[in-house]
């Protein structure tokens, strides 16, 4: 897929889980959100720690420490404690790999 990278095996996400990995100079959140993948920006906005470190909860990543959230389709904060959205980036799957593409707007 033209203007997407490698970003990991499809089977080393098993429905439920969490992958931080580094896209170019980006990290990047890989979700499996019920079957769905998606991808968001690997660190808290207004913590500047790690999301791999949490669990999903209702489509969302939840933070241990402060309750704030942001939806893994959209990156909205859900949950106000965060300043700004958790950038989204287009996601697609080939040969067994999950793929990463540019962020959206």
């Amino acid at each position: 897929m033209e203007g997407y990278v490698d970003a990991l095996a499809l089977d080393a996400l098993p429905q439920g889980s969490l992958r931080s990995v580094h896209v170019g100079k980006d990290r990047v959140l890989i979700a499996n959100d019920g079957g769905q993948i998606r991808a968001i920006g690997a660190i808290w906005t207004h913590e500047h720690e790690d999301l791999a470190e949490v669990e999903i909860e209702d489509s969302c990543v939840v933070c241990p420490r402060h309750s704030a959230s942001f939806n893994l389709e959209t990156g909205a904060v859900v949950v106000d404690l965060a300043a700004q959205p958790d950038p989204v980036s287009d996601v697609g799957l080939e040969s067994g790999k999950i793929l990463t593409g540019r962020k959206k707007d």
